[in-house]
């Protein structure tokens, strides 16, 4: 008669420091400068430029990536390739880091483009 704990038990291997770790340990003093130092009218080009780097962080699995694309646009014409959708991504990820980090600048900070609504806007929008 086998008994349930006979069964040998699979644990993962988990290391303890992983890559993505090492680029985050390395690449926030990165961001943090440019975000502070870069103006905001050079950081679209940055967030272009540092692409190759950043997407494998973002994407384990490339193939998970194609299905999931695969299923979210069906048979829709075109489809953007899922390289184009992670570049775009990587570099929108990165941006939204460097607005984060330039929050924490001395003095704060003002967008240099603002969303402005019409007077009265919000009102129909609550309760």
């Amino acid at each position: 008669m086998a008994s349930s704990n006979s069964k040998a038990e699979v644990t993962a291997v988990v290391p303890a420091v992983a890559l993505s770790d090492l680029v985050t340990i390395f690449g926030l003093p990165f961001l943090l400068a440019t975000s502070w130092l870069l103006p905001e009218r050079r950081w679209c080009r940055l967030c272009q430029a540092v692409v190759p780097f950043a997407a494998p962080m973002m994407v384990s699995e490339a193939k998970k990536l194609h299905q999931a694309i695969g299923t979210t646009f069906g048979e829709r014409e075109p489809v953007p390739s899922p390289e184009a959708i992670l570049r775009d991504l990587t570099s929108e990820h990165v941006l939204s880091q460097l607005q984060l980090l330039r929050c924490y600048r001395p003095g704060g900070w003002r967008p240099e483009r603002r969303f402005v609504g019409r007077p009265g806007g919000t009102r129909r929008f609550s309760g």
